[in-house]
């Protein structure tokens, strides 16, 4: 599985081509056919992975959906933002996506 985006933070972490480490946010573009694998798949692997904060944007409602890793290694939904609004993130500071933008 490979993320639709994924956020890098650091040189260090690079070896070569490959990423080596656990990066801190990482979205997901659901797709109209298969959404509830997707999500599901998703949410399994990256909460066993430690990634810290997933994005889930589904472009048929339109609307982005956070989740943050709780101390039980679970995700927890933490913002949902529908067509307008900003998403931030905990883990990337000064990451800031507007809505507006994405769902033009």
């Amino acid at each position: 599985m490979v993320p639709d985006l994924t956020v890098i933070c650091g040189e260090k972490e690079l070896d070569g081509t490959k990423y080596i480490e656990v990066p801190p946010l990482i979205v997901e573009i659901l797709s109209p056919w298969n959404q509830a694998h997707d999500l599901v798949a998703t949410f399994n692997l990256y909460m066993a992975c430690g990634v810290h904060e997933c994005g889930i944007v589904n472009p048929m409602k339109p609307a982005v959906t956070g989740y943050r890793l709780n101390e039980e290694r679970l995700y927890e939904q933490a913002d949902v933002q529908v067509k307008t609004g900003t998403v931030r993130s905990v883990h990337v500071p000064g990451l800031e996506i507007d809505m507006t933008e994405w769902f033009r």
